[in-house]
C-alpha cells in the first residue's frame, strides 16, 4: 500500500492499493427528499430499505355460554 497526498490524483497511482489523509467538503447539501435525511460535508448518502412481512392467522374459540375469544398468532 503507497501513502499517497489526497490534494490530486497522480497516474502512478492507478490501480494500486493507496492510502491518503484529508478533509472532505461539500458545496452543497446532499439530501434524500423521500425520507428527510442529509449528511453535511460528506461526498455520498446511501440509502438502505429493508422489509419485513409476516402472516397472521386468527383463532376463534367458541365457548359453551356463547361467547368466543379470539386470538391471533403471527409468524
Amino acid at each position: 500500500m503507497r501513502e499517497i497526498n489526497a490534494a490530486g490524483p497522480e497516474e502512478d497511482n492507478d490501480y494500486a492499493l493507496v492510502h491518503a489523509v484529508g478533509e472532505t467538503t461539500n458545496e452543497t447539501e446532499i439530501t434524500d427528499a423521500a425520507f428527510g435525511a442529509m449528511a453535511e460535508n460528506s461526498y455520498r448518502l446511501v440509502r438502505t430499505v429493508e422489509m419485513y412481512q409476516w402472516h397472521e392467522t386468527k383463532h376463534v374459540q367458541s365457548h359453551d355460554d356463547g361467547s368466543e375469544t379470539t386470538t391471533y398468532d403471527y409468524r
